[in-house]
């Protein structure tokens, strides 16, 4: 199997002439290429070079093996059951909610929300990752808003980055922020071994994180496929399309523990916390469950019908849709969905500006009633407290630096579109609990 191909001449240190025949390098996987077949190709490449002007050109056969220069370890795996330190673990993990952003423009970050497969050929093995384009590609660095599709591998290719400037900062400053005596404050010799245990693994997560997922080149986790224009009030039903896909890299993935479409639920908030808000109303709790593992899979997608008649009732009895997401920026919140609302959307990159839309409206809900959404968690899929997707988060409003209102545009619309791009994308089947 044919690698790569380079001219050479070789001298020895300080001397100008050449020891050697100008060489051309046919470099070929090993044990791919048979000699006789090489002696006989290393002819006909000779006869096209002497056809060329080049007939002083000699020939070699080299087996090699190409090696990437950019692209560091794979992505973590997750198991909120055995892992010490789940929640330190997720931002460098596969699990939904991955922190993104390009690879040229990492201060412009956002979050991967959804795991695509185009196409079930056995031969089209590509995984990609759902986002809003103006993450994978900022209105500040491309104002054209022209979209983009990677068809031709002579195309250069926009990477993305598992963690932007920002994300990784937060997460490696939280790792370091580790208190040395934590373990003289437990109580019993089991509350000793545990906490021990817990600063063990984030000792070793953060020397993991400096040392080898340091580099915007070590966290190179795969490249823009396909990124629509940003269009608002998009005729006839008026939503706003702002989608992107990213193709990952394979070889970053360990697909021995990939989780595919699993939302990390656990970490910020408690088993009762969940329930509390998701659940709040005891006329509605008939279907109550939490994912065993903290694990929330995402499926389906929540038809037009239901989100115009949400199921669920708050505490207050009134009807809505309890939702969750995980984004880079405020990780795990709860919300509230009251249906459709027509809003005003502005991409002032763009020079889009208070354009009529409708979008799925989420409130922030829970104790204390934190923020659903801010800057960075562009491209989170929100799901239903059962885990049927509802849509994809493209924005927000509020006060200068709080976010009342969140924005989606709804998943089973989205799926439409993409499908006019990739008639074959299907969401990544569900992959089984991974020990």
């Amino acid at each position: 199997m044919y690698t790569q191909s380079s001219p050479f001449g070789f001298a020895n240190e300080g001397e100008d002439d050449a020891f050697c025949p100008f060489l051309l390098y046919v470099g070929v996987a090993p044990d791919s290429l048979a000699y006789k077949a090489a002696v006989a190709a290393a002819v006909a490449v000779k006869a096209v070079l002497a056809r060329s002007g080049l007939p002083e050109v000699e020939v070699a056969f080299v087996e090699m093996a190409n090696k990437r220069s950019t692209g560091g370890p794979k992505l973590l795996s997750l198991n909120p059951v055995l892992d010490d330190v789940p929640g330190f673990r997720q931002p460098f993990s596969a699990a939904l909610g991955l922190p993104i952003a390009p690879r040229e423009t990492p201060y412009y970050e956002g979050t991967g929300g959804l795991y695509l497969r185009l196409g079930s050929d056995p031969g089209d093995a590509r995984v990609t990752l759902l986002t809003c384009a103006h993450v994978v590609r900022p209105p500040p660095a491309f104002p054209a808003n022209t979209g983009m599709s990677y068809t031709n591998p002579s195309q250069p290719k926009e990477y993305v980055v598992a963690l932007g400037s920002g994300s990784y900062d937060k997460a490696n400053a939280q790792l370091a922020m580790i208190p040395p005596n934590h373990p003289r404050r437990a109580e019993t010799t089991a509350e000793v071994d545990k906490a021990t245990r817990r600063i063990n693994a984030l000792n070793d997560l953060h020397t993991e994180v400096t040392k080898y997922r340091a580099t915007k080149a070590l966290r190179t986790v795969g490249w823009s496929l396909h990124s629509s224009p940003i269009r608002v009030g998009v005729e006839p039903l008026g939503y706003t399309e702002d989608w992107g896909l990213i193709q990952l890299d394979l070889k970053q993935i360990d697909m021995d523990t990939f989780p595919g479409n699993k939302i990390f639920v656990g970490g910020r908030y408690t088993l009762g916390q969940f329930a509390e808000a998701m659940f709040p109303n005891l006329e509605d709790q008939a279907t109550y469950a939490y994912p065993a593992d903290s694990l929330l899979q995402a499926y389906g997608a929540v038809p037009a019908a239901k989100i115009s008649n949400p199921p669920h009732l708050d505490v207050n009895v009134q009807r809505c849709m309890m939702v969750v997401k995980h984004g880079a920026a405020t990780e795990t919140r709860f919300g509230r969905a009251n249906g459709l609302e027509s809003v005003k959307r502005s991409y002032l990159g763009h020079g889009i500006v208070k354009h009529d839309s409708l979008e799925i409206v989420v409130l922030p809900y829970g104790k204390g009633h934190p923020k659903f959404s801010d800057s960075g968690d562009s491209g989170s899929i929100v799901v239903t407290r059962e885990g049927e997707i509802l849509g994809l988060l493209t924005g927000g409003a509020g006060p200068i630096d709080e976010t009342d209102i969140t924005w989606l545009t709804p998943f089973w619309w989205l799926q439409e579109q993409i499908k006019r791009e990739f008639p074959g994308a299907f969401l990544y089947p569900v992959v089984g609990n991974r020990v």
